[in-house]
């Protein structure tokens, strides 16, 4: 009994891969299924998953679906015969405190699937083209190399002819460094919003100013996003590898050029910053980029802190120039970071690009921006999100309200003020 009461509903709620496309598609389980997703995307996915389920597919072919960074759930294994522990994220574990065993030396967190919300849209999408895909779901802590050595072994040892990699953000990064060690196993990879020339958006949450961490670290009761960021996310090599590589000021990688006050990266993280080095793509990557939105050019250091400032040039997380690659094809749409693989003219767009190379359901231009250039600041970042929640006194709306706020799709424009 008392092992049970550990066992949060969240922990229950962990599916393996295929099961929740097939309760889907079967209406098995519907009420628990329902509760899970809410009613808006149970009716969003139904259709889809039973469209994928009548799909004739190709077993020759495999497309391995790469999350971004936070798209992975990670927990820890219990004894056989119970749900894994989940921590990223159970709001029910984050009211405990329990967000510091995420530290990169406790060996025992391991990825426990892919975030159904981000992303079972686009699989079941391509699996109703016609692919047989699945989750590469992986612990984002650690650094690409790593992560895409792992991804590379998967290739070498499946028996698979031709393998097809779709990478979100990080996981267009983690796509690209497999190619070291399974090239001739790789025969196309697309990425969506991926930071090839790096982000501001880890800068942010370096300086426990991302909003989006913010709101989870709002139901852990003592510390703060600034306290658990010195001494958990600082120290994942991940987000130093996916800041930009220039020799710009402020120069990221000069402990000096960095504010004093806290947090700060540890100095020896900052070589992180430059040294990826992946394989010439050579015509197997090709990009899609969002524009349109609010998105963070360039970085200044101003006194105890660092100011960041926008223009239109990109999908609100990663700029349109970044998710390019010289000599490589690339399409546009104006969608935010975060919704490009929920977004159907999207995965439209994928399936075609992995049939063949080529689409011509978005443009091959990137289409004419607003020219506004805001700045904000790590201060006013810090004020969205500041005050603490307590999980337990939410109603069962407040929760699902909660969970739409962690999902709500952010531009960097959304929090910006008037510029002084």
């Amino acid at each position: 009994m008392e092992r049970d009461a550990d066992i949060s509903p969240y922990d229950r709620m962990l599916w393996a891969e295929g099961e929740l496309e097939q309760a889907l598609a079967s209406g098995a389980r519907r009420r628990d299924v329902q509760a899970y997703l809410g009613d808006a995307e149970y009716q969003l996915l139904v259709p889809l998953a039973q469209a994928a389920a009548r799909a004739p597919r190709d077993p020759a072919c495999c497309v391995h679906l790469i999350p971004g960074i936070m798209g992975s759930q990670l927990g820890v294994l219990r004894a056989p015969g119970e749900p894994a522990d989940l921590l990223w994220v159970d709001p029910q574990d984050v009211q405990r405190g329990r967000l510091r065993e995420l530290a990169l030396g406790n060996d025992r967190i391991v990825s426990l699937g892919a975030v159904f919300y981000s992303y079972l849209s686009l699989k079941l999408r391509l699996e109703a083209a016609g692919f047989t895909v699945c989750w590469f779901d992986y612990d984002w802590r650690r650094g690409v190399e790593e992560v895409g050595a792992l991804l590379a072994a998967r290739l070498n040892t499946q028996p698979v002819r031709r393998h097809l990699l779709v990478g979100h953000s990080l996981g267009g990064l983690v796509a690209r460094a497999a190619l070291a060690k399974a090239a001739g196993r790789i025969a196309r990879i697309v990425t969506l919003g991926t930071p090839h020339a790096g982000s501001y958006a880890p800068l942010q949450a370096l300086r426990g100013s991302y909003v989006s961490v913010r709101r989870i670290v709002q139901l852990e009761p003592r510390l703060s996003t600034e306290e658990l960021t010195q001494s958990v996310f600082a120290h994942f090599p991940s987000l130093y590898q996916m800041l930009p590589p220039t020799m710009s000021s402020p120069d990221l990688r000069d402990p000096a050029q960095w504010p004093q006050s806290l947090p700060r990266p540890p100095t020896e993280l900052l070589g992180q910053i430059g040294r990826l080095v992946l394989p010439a793509p050579h015509g197997e990557v090709l990009c899609v980029a969002g524009v349109g939105f609010e998105t963070v050019s360039h970085v200044a250091r101003e006194g105890e802190e660092f100011r960041y400032f926008t223009d239109c040039e990109g999908d609100g997380t990663v700029t349109r120039y970044s998710a390019t690659l010289p000599g490589q094809d690339a399409w546009y749409t104006h969608t935010l970071h975060g919704e490009l693989p929920r977004d159907a003219r999207v995965a439209d767009t994928v399936a075609e690009l992995l049939h063949d190379g080529r689409s011509v359901l978005l443009p091959r231009s990137p289409p004419a921006t607003a020219s506004i250039t805001r700045s904000i600041t790590d201060t006013q970042l810090r004020s969205v999100c500041a005050e603490k929640l307590n999980w337990p006194q939410f109603t069962p709306a407040e929760r699902r309200a909660y969970f739409e706020s962690l999902n709500a799709p952010v531009a960097a424009g959304s929090y910006l003020g008037t510029d002084p």
